[in-house]
């Protein structure tokens, strides 16, 4: 049987595998085109996670289980017209938005990561030996490419970067998988399972947006007008390499 000590050691292992990331803030104060590289990277990264959200709390919905489709959908839409609602933003300094950015993007996650670890805590509890393995380096390794979207927003080396603020929004996207492993093990809510992930997809939506937004406007503010197509083509190329580094990822 696997103990609740085990248990919990383990989801502070994949948790804490957000913080492999850290190392990447010595990419300070890249070339333009290297940071736009790199944001799509980050966006495709972030719209496959959405994508994987949505296959997993897919498999909850059927013809009759209209409560699931309420506490989804009403939460998805009320916690995204509530971030999402126009906010003054003349005035904020560079590194103000790239916080803001960062706080959304690790808050998504962290919601992610709650709902895989109220599943991995339950898996222990049943004694599910093999589906908790395979759920332990999974998760460990998706949780090791989560940490590179929370720090783009701070790659143009102009946000004023502090490592301690990034160490608190890492522990934000993964602290959550601790929180959820513990509680998994001794309690099984399919309907918290939903409203997580409703929440996450939220959040992650209008991360991906902002980000596109961004690097739409930088294309436009700093690419000569006869090399934007160009510039957009790469971009979007770029969206899905990340995308299909994250179905990559999460295959190994």
């Amino acid at each position: 049987m696997i103990s609740f000590e085990e248990t919990f050691i383990l989801s502070l292992v994949m948790g804490g595998s957000i913080f492999l990331s850290y190392p990447v803030l010595m990419l300070n104060r890249l070339k333009q085109s290297t940071l736009r590289v790199l944001n799509a990277l980050a966006a495709g990264i972030l719209i496959y996670l959405m994508l994987a959200i949505f296959q997993d709390v897919g498999s909850y919905f059927t013809m009759y289980t209209y409560i699931y489709d309420l506490i989804f959908a009403v939460p998805l839409f009320i916690s995204f017209i509530l971030i999402a609602t126009p906010r003054e933003l003349v005035g904020k300094s560079e590194a103000d938005k790239a916080k803001s950015l960062s706080l959304f993007i690790a808050l998504g996650i962290g919601f992610q990561n709650l709902t895989e670890g109220l599943v991995f805590g339950n898996s222990a509890a049943l004694s599910l030996g093999a589906l908790f393995v395979v759920l332990m380096f999974g998760f460990t390794i998706q949780n090791m490419t989560e940490g590179f979207p929370i720090i783009s927003p701070f790659l143009s080396g102009r946000n004023g970067i502090r490592g301690r603020y990034i160490a608190l929004m890492f522990f934000i996207g993964g602290a959550p998988t601790v929180i959820g492993g513990a509680v998994g093990y001794f309690f099984d809510s399919t309907y918290l399972n939903i409203l997580f992930d409703s929440l996450a997809i939220s959040t992650i939506l209008f991360v991906v947006l902002e980000m596109v937004r961004g690097i739409f406007h930088s294309i436009d503010r700093e690419v000569a007008p006869e090399l934007r197509h160009r510039a957009s083509a790469y971009f979007n190329i770029w969206v899905m390499i990340g995308l299909l580094l994250g179905f990559v990822v999460n295959l190994i």
